[in-house]
C-alpha cells in the first residue's frame, strides 16, 4: 500500500512546530495535531516505553501511527541512540505514522517501529543539529507498506460520553483488536474518526476531539458518577424552579381572589 510518512517531533536544537517536520500536503494537520497533543499530555510523567496508538481519518484519507519516546526507535536501530534527547538532555516524545488515501479494497497497512526508524533516520537525523530549520513540513516520498485483509471482530464499547465511544482497559491482544477495528472503520467510512489507545483524564474527552478511545475502568466509573451528579443537580434545579412557579401562581391566585371579593362587596 502506498503511504506517506508523518513525523511530529523536535530535533536537538529545533522545537516542535504546528506544521510538523514531515507531512504530506493532503492531510489536515491542525485536526491531527489535536489527537497527538492528547497522547502527548498522557505521556507526561510516563515511563520511557510509553506508547499510544492513534487513528485519524477524514473523508478521503486516513492516518495511523504511534506517539512514543524516541528511545523506542533504538530497539530496531541502535544507531539512533544519539538522537533521542534534546540539547539539555530532555527525552523527546514524537508522533510517527503514515497517511494514505482511501481506496475500494480497504486493506489495512501494517506499520512497525522498523518503518518508523527508517523515516526518522531519513528525515530527522539530517537536520538534527540545524538551528534555522524552515518551519514548514518536509514533503515525504511515498513508501510501500505491507497490507492485510482484516475482518472486524465484535468488541463493544463500554460507555459513550460526549459522543466518544470509550473502551475500558483490555489486555494487549484485545487492545490490538480494538485498534484494528477502529482502523478498519476509518478506512471504510466517510465519517471523521479520531482514536487514541491510551487516555486517563476526563478533560481529554471533554475536548470533544476523540470519537473513540481506550481508557481506564476508573475513569469510566468517574464519568458515570459525574453524570449522575449532573443529573441530580439538573433535577434539583428543575424542582426549585417548579416550586418558585407554584408559589408565584398561588400568590397571583390569592391576589385575584381578593379582588373578586372586593367587587362582590361593592
Amino acid at each position: 500500500m502506498e503511504c506517506f510518512p508523518i513525523i511530529y517531533s523536535r530535533t536537538k536544537l529545533c522545537d516542535y512546530y504546528d506544521d510538523f517536520h514531515v507531512s504530506p500536503s493532503f492531510i489536515d494537520k491542525s485536526e491531527l495535531l489535536k489527537c497527538i497533543r492528547i497522547a502527548s499530555n498522557e505521556s507526561k510523567g510516563a515511563k520511557n516505553d510509553f506508547n499510544s496508538f492513534i487513528v485519524f481519518s477524514m473523508k478521503n484519507y486516513f492516518v495511523l501511527g504511534n506517539y512514543f519516546f524516541a528511545y523506542s526507535l533504538c530497539d530496531t536501530d541502535n544507531s539512533l541512540e544519539n538522537y533521542c534527547e534534546d540539547e539539555v538532555n530532555r527525552r523527546i516524545g514524537l508522533f510517527c505514522g503514515f497517511a494514505a488515501y482511501k481506496d475500494e479494497e480497504g486493506k489495512l497497512p501494517i506499520v512497525s517501529f522498523k518503518e518508523y526508524s527508517k523515516a526518522y533516520k531519513k528525515y530527522i537525523v539530517p537536520v538534527w543539529e540545524e538551528k534555522n530549520i524552515p518551519l514548514v513540513s518536509q514533503i515525504p516520498e511515498a513508501v510501500n507498506l505491507e497490507e492485510e485483509i482484516y475482518i472486524p471482530c465484535n468488541i463493544k464499547y463500554d460507555y459513550a460520553y460526549k459522543n466518544c465511544m470509550l473502551f475500558g482497559e483490555r489486555n494487549a491482544d484485545e487492545t490490538e483488536l480494538i485498534s484494528k477495528n477502529i482502523l478498519h472503520m476509518a478506512i471504510h467510512s466517510d465519517e471523521r474518526i479520531a482514536f487514541c489507545s491510551k487516555i486517563s483524564r476526563i478533560s481529554e474527552v471533554d475536548r470533544k476531539v476523540l470519537t473513540h478511545a481506550i481508557t481506564t475502568s476508573t475513569m469510566i466509573t468517574n464519568i458515570k458518577y459525574l453524570e449522575r451528579q449532573i443529573a441530580i443537580q439538573q433535577y434539583n434545579e428543575a424542582q426549585r424552579k417548579k416550586s418558585i412557579f407554584q408559589k408565584l401562581a398561588e400568590r397571583i391566585k390569592k391576589i385575584f381572589g381578593r379582588s373578586n371579593n372586593n367587587e362582590v362587596k361593592k
